[in-house]
């Protein structure tokens, strides 16, 4: 009888860390998503990682993939990089940087070869797209390129009287691998009709897209091959020196929580395994 009790216990006990490793990563993963740019010094759009300067460093990177679709998982991975200039002024700015390698990348194959970013708020469908920003390639062999600004208009690709923004890319010294730069402004005021005005505290969605075309000019959206399949949400807001990281403190008590949980449930199955001990011996005593 003891033995058994003693196999309930540790099966208890097993079961609760179980249960807790499985509460711990889903709180964890369900933030993948959702990135909160770190505030650090602004870098130069160029194209250039200056690593000797350490620009980028303080930014926060994350793996993601681009799709062809839902259904195919074989993507394009990538590496994105999210920070947002220090400033105590009502303006600011957030950059991204996107890297990944193609084989020949330098070639003549890549000629036409874009990326970017569809951007809507947080509180509209995915699919309505308000504002567009990309990279064209023209010629990748000597680094020609153009950045662009596009709003939507009944799903058509306008181009912006005035431009907001700014972006540029370059081949690293491999050959293979590229590097995408761009700056989006934040509480703009310059063209609120024509983009996205992309206030602190509140969220967007910025899904990456990628094309190749085999001729120029390039159609959007309809040259785009591979995209983001998972919105970014992205949440402007720059915590004070004394913010209460909320989430942290969320997720260090559930933790503890459940801890006390299973503590208790192993005691209490420790307990009963005492008492029918007892009971056993006062049942042998009787006969």
């Amino acid at each position: 009888m003891r033995n058994k009790n003693q196999k309930i216990t540790v099966v208890g006990i097993i079961l609760f860390l179980f249960f807790s490793s499985i509460l711990y990563f889903s709180l964890a993963s369900a933030q993948t998503a959702d990135i909160l740019p770190p505030y650090g010094d602004v870098p130069v759009i160029d194209g250039i990682i200056d690593s000797a300067n350490g620009e980028w460093e303080s930014a926060y990177m994350t793996q993601l993939q681009l799709f062809p679709d839902s259904i195919n998982p074989v993507g394009l991975t990538i590496e994105l990089w999210v920070i947002q200039n220090d400033t105590i002024e009502e303006k600011s700015d957030i950059y991204f940087s996107v890297q990944f390698s193609l084989q020949d990348h330098n070639s003549s194959e890549f000629d036409n070869e874009f990326l970017g970013f569809a951007i809507t708020e947080e509180d509209h469908p995915q699919e309505k797209i308000e504002d567009v920003k990309l990279i064209q390639y023209r010629n990748m062999s000597i680094n020609e390129f153009e950045y662009l600004d596009y709003y939507i208009n009944n799903s058509v690709y306008v181009e912006d009287i005035l431009v907001n923004g700014e972006g540029a890319s370059r081949i690293a010294g491999n050959q293979n691998r590229i590097v995408y730069e761009f700056r989006f402004p934040v509480q703009d005021e310059e063209d609120l009709i024509q983009d996205i005005r992309l206030d602190k505290a509140d969220t967007y969605f910025f899904n990456i897209f990628f094309g190749n075309p085999s001729s120029s000019p390039a159609v959007y959206p309809d040259d785009i091959i591979l995209e983001n399949s998972i919105s970014i949400e992205i949440q402007f807001n720059r915590p004070g020196p004394d913010a209460v990281p909320w989430e942290e403190i969320a997720l260090v008590l559930s933790i503890v929580f459940f801890c006390i949980i299973g503590v208790l449930y192993a005691w209490y199955l420790y307990r009963i395994s005492l008492l029918k001990r007892k009971m056993e011996r006062i049942k042998v005593k009787n006969v």
